[in-house]
């Protein structure tokens, strides 16, 4: 499928897509928890395990993300972004395998924050072993995701404005291939 978005043009000039993963390895990347990560093509890593892998920089404010996400094994496959400093407060993307839904959650558990909500719970036909083309966009207070070209999520909420993006993995194996951003302001 082509995308006729590759390149935004507008008032602040051309966006293009650049490439999420360091040229080699994974270094400088933010790491979290026990999981293992492994680079297994200059194009893609490989998560087992729980924990997360972090993109970007507490700034970022407005980006979209584009990955293929093959979940391999265990649960979900979860896509954490506007993380807040102290990662008390975030959302996240999440590709429910066993409820076989996509969901985008806020997560609170800041003080008198309300833990996990779910904003936004769509059925989506999900399977372990498929390769899902995942494009998220976090625009102001617009959050929106598809899958395979087609849009599944789009809420409005206001209470992370900016943060990075991560990979995060509960007790599973996902493949995540050809991860690309684009910040947006």
């Amino acid at each position: 499928m082509s995308d006729p978005r590759e390149v935004i043009c507008g008032m602040n000039g051309d966006i293009p897509w650049r490439p999420l993963l360091p040229e080699e390895g994974l270094e400088g990347l933010k790491r979290t928890g026990s999981a293992t990560w492994t680079r297994t093509a200059p194009d893609t890593v490989e998560g087992q395990g729980t924990g997360a892998l972090g993109f970007g920089a507490d700034d970022w404010r407005d980006y979209e993300l584009d990955v293929y996400v093959t979940p391999l094994a265990g649960g979900n496959v979860q896509i954490p972004f506007r993380v807040a400093p102290d990662a008390k407060r975030l959302y996240v993307l999440d590709l429910l395998l066993g409820w076989k839904a996509v969901a985008i959650s806020k997560i609170d558990n800041g003080p008198g924050g309300a833990g996990l909500q779910k904003i936004s719970v769509v059925d989506q036909d999900l399977v372990h072993g498929r390769e899902y083309h995942v494009r998220l966009a976090a625009r102001d207070r617009s959050l929106t995701s598809y899958v395979d070209g087609r849009l599944v999520n789009q809420v409005t909420d206001h209470d992370c404005r900016s943060g990075p993006l991560g990979f995060s993995l509960w007790q599973s194996r996902t493949r995540f291939r050809n991860p690309r951003y684009r910040l947006l302001a």
